[in-house]
């Protein structure tokens, strides 16, 4: 490991870099989102009409496993389009 003067120092026998890295993830936060513009959210959600199918489930929330028809169209397309 490198000391906080740049020298470099063995881990001592018994620890590891999975250690300090593992220490690293535990003490990561995630940052706190802010909420998304109405304007945005609506754009976003009208997208994803296009692009998946809604959930049976709940119908508020989208199946993104499920792609529309027009989406898979697109897809079919684009990978042609790619090997021509």
């Amino acid at each position: 490991m490198v000391t906080t003067d740049g020298l470099y120092q063995a881990y001592s026998p018994g620890r590891s870099i999975g250690n300090a890295y593992e220490g690293v993830l535990n003490s990561m936060q995630a940052i706190a989102g802010s909420d998304i513009a109405p304007d945005v959210k609506k754009r976003v959600d009208e997208a994803l009409k296009v692009l998946y199918e809604k959930n049976s489930d709940d119908p508020t929330e989208f199946d993104f496993d499920t792609r529309t028809r027009m989406y898979e169209k697109y897809l079919e397309n684009a990978k042609a389009y790619a090997k021509a």
